[in-house]
């Protein structure tokens, strides 16, 4: 699997259940901390990994059926 170059990496979103899970993995992320609820059942989480790059990353997980249709745009301009 190739990823964009994660030195600019500050922090990104993943949808759906098990391809946030193969996405963490694959990143190398250990364990994550949940600093907020930004809806039900969707956590602002701080990621752990041995990646210096990728430590502290915040990054939201989202289930296929949680945080409804819009909810990325809301994310992205900070409105959630």
């Amino acid at each position: 699997m190739r990823w964009p170059s994660k030195r600019a990496w500050r922090a990104f979103w993943s949808r759906g259940g098990d391809t946030s899970g193969y996405v963490t993995r694959a990143l190398g992320i250990y364990a994550l901390e949940c600093l907020q609820t930004l809806a039900p059942g969707v956590p602002l989480c701080r990621a752990y990994a041995d990646d210096a790059k990728l430590d502290g990353l915040e990054l939201v997980l989202k289930g296929g059926q949680v945080g409804g249709e819009r909810f990325f745009e809301r994310v992205r301009k900070g409105g959630v």
